[in-house]
């Protein structure tokens, strides 16, 4: 087997990531770009070629994106073995429903597909299905046609109605199922739960639930949402995992084996009448009207690492005795004004504030820290954080969230050199701003109207991940050779972006930016404030604000998802403006109604 890996001959065991692209932060060769690679590989220039075996080969597809797994597939020869060990990983955990471009950890497969693999068309096994049921359509037929080749997929995942399953239990075993949703449980027949189900989410419609009992013994998750009352709902003994959202009586014991407990916007709460079981690890009070006695009072478990109480009327910290092995403390939203004279626990990794009125961290006592979040509320007018030069970091501390905080001192705070991630606001001149040697993500806000120039920031090489708001660009390169990630928003002048960018954000009411902007060959998620001229083939997911309804434009050819909206809504764009390429499976904006639902239930039975 023989991979090209350009007019440089690389060495696997000192150099790994060098023969494919990957999204790996350090990965020095990210400007290799996997649709020219792909030909490359398939039509042979003549370069220096590079043997490996297939189960390297296997280990590399498994940081490969999907879409460029199936250009793979589509074009190398059928008899070709590289095309098998493709197959295995592309059609290894699939799903079959309405494309989410947010979703990448499944194959968004198609009823083609599915038929060919069930007759051995496609030489690959399916490991795990998850699929949507809310009306009679083709997947269902397909099951109909199929029953012992989906009753043979080791696990599949439910997301419907009670009537679907219905008619699914009705030709294919259940045996198979491990995760279920429904979106109305409140008539739920316990003869519809699948014996091997692992887990199971019920929204009830703030309806009272029928009584629900002798589970499967298998289950570990359980979810509900908008239930009257819970308390007819048997919690399994060998539960691990409960979340209950916005409902009113709750359970006041729990199963001995519980670890995780997630309240969240609950009528019913009344912290002292808990009794927490003494494995549980992870607890999360969200929203439910908590107050300084609550919190002060309470016997958490000892062995507890992650608490959550964020969005309750929590003022203060002060005589809170918090276990000793907490490690993650989420107050997000809360009423907490000061830090001081609190005792964190030494143990603590990560302690997230946003949105809390903190008007400073002076005299803060911060235990060993690896993510800090102080980011402040933009829709609050409580005093904020205007300085923070006196405040000792921790020197383990990788991530400092500070958006929308006035901090006027950053030249001078102190940061910690090992931080790889900063999010922070400023009004200083670029030059004045120096950042951590090794930093990998930075958003960075200058003041609305700046006539900061960013090219006057001395950014460190390291970056993946740039942001920046507001300011003046130049037509200048970047020295940034691993950036994969680029946002710019209300930036005026011109713009290059780095050859290696993958993910590319442009937000701008000057229009000037996009008039000779050239958008590299390697992007494939793209966000545009107007139409361009041109898109590289390599974007699978596309977002347009201010479409010109006039405008003709050729889509990328492998586009996946498109998103498109007028600057003034006169009526859907019409489909000749648009040219829609076969393979894009999700479609939204201002497109008629029936165009956008052909395209993301699209798929039929052949």
């Amino acid at each position: 087997m023989f991979i090209q890996v350009g007019s440089k001959r690389r060495h696997w065991a000192t150099d790994p990531y060098s023969i494919w692209h990957i999204h790996a932060p350090r990965d020095p060769y990210l400007h290799h770009r996997p649709g020219r690679l792909a030909t490359q590989v398939l039509q042979g220039p003549g370069k220096v070629l590079l043997p490996l075996p297939l189960e390297v080969i296997a280990y590399i597809l498994l940081h490969v994106p999907y879409p460029n797994l199936k250009f793979f597939y589509d074009n190398l020869p059928a008899g070709d073995s590289l095309r098998l060990v493709i197959a295995s990983k592309l059609y290894e955990n699939v799903h079959y429903g309405q494309y989410d471009p947010n979703d990448q950890s499944r194959y968004h497969i198609s009823i083609s597909e599915l038929i060919a693999l069930a007759r051995g068309e496609i030489k690959a096994l399916i490991r795990s299905l998850s699929f949507h049921g809310y009306q009679n359509d083709a997947f269902l037929s397909f099951c109909i046609r199929y029953p012992v080749f989906v009753s043979q997929i080791p696990q599949i995942e439910f997301d419907g109605t009670q009537e679907y399953l219905r008619s699914y239990a009705s030709n294919v075993p259940l045996d198979n199922m491990v995760k279920l949703r429904f979106v109305e449980a409140d008539d739920l027949d316990m003869h519809l739960i699948p014996p091997n189900l692992r887990e199971v989410f019920l929204n009830f419609n703030d309806l009272s639930p029928p009584v629900f009992k002798r589970w499967p013994s298998k289950l570990r998750t359980l979810e509900i949402r908008d239930c009257e009352s819970v308390l007819d709902i048997e919690l399994p003994a060998g539960l691990e995992l409960l979340a209950c959202f916005d409902s009113g009586e709750l359970w006041r014991q729990f199963p001995p084996g519980l670890k995780k407990l997630k309240l969240v916007s609950n009528v019913d709460t009344f912290l002292n009448d808990f009794t927490f079981p003494d494995q549980l690890t992870d607890l999360t009070f969200d929203s439910d009207d908590f107050e300084d006695p609550d919190i002060v009072l309470l016997q958490w478990p000892t062995s507890l690492k992650r608490l959550d109480l964020s969005n309750n009327a929590i003022t203060s910290l002060v005589g809170v005795s918090l276990p000793r092995c907490l490690e993650v403390l989420r107050l997000e939203f809360c009423q907490i004004f000061t830090l001081e004279n609190v005792n964190l626990p030494s143990l603590l990794k990560q302690l997230y504030l946003k949105g809390n009125p903190l008007s400073s961290m002076d005299n803060v006592k911060l235990p060993n820290l690896r993510i800090l979040d102080i980011s402040a509320n933009p829709n609050s007018n409580s005093e904020n954080i205007e300085s923070l030069s006196k405040v000792l970091f921790p020197s383990l501390l990788e991530k400092l969230v500070a958006e929308e905080q006035p901090v006027s001192d950053w030249s001078s705070t102190l940061l910690p050199t090992g931080l790889k991630v900063l999010l922070i606001q400023t009004s200083e001149h670029p030059l004045s701003l120096t950042f951590p040697p090794t930093l990998e993500v930075l958003h960075l806000k200058f003041p609305e109207s700046s006539d900061s120039s960013i090219f006057d920031l001395k950014l460190p090489t390291t970056l993946y991940l740039l942001e920046v708001k507001n300011g003046i660009s130049k037509r200048i390169p970047w020295n940034l050779p691993y950036l994969k990630d680029m946002t710019m928003v209300n930036l005026t002048g011109n713009v290059v972006i780095p050859d290696t960018v993958k993910t590319l954000s442009l937000e701008s009411q000057d229009w000037s930016l996009f008039r000779n902007l050239k958008v590299p060959y390697g992007v494939e998620k793209l966000k545009v404030s107007c139409l361009l001229k041109e898109y590289p083939d390599t974007v699978v997911d596309l977002d347009i604000e201010n479409f010109d309804t006039h405008g003709d434009v050729q889509m990328p050819l492998q586009l996946r998802s498109l998103r498109v909206n007028t600057c003034d809504f006169t009526g859907p764009i019409p489909e000749e403006n648009l040219k829609l390429p076969k393979t894009l499976q999700r479609l939204e904006g201002d497109v008629a109604a029936c165009l956008a639902e052909s395209v993301n239930w699209k798929y039929k039975i052949s």
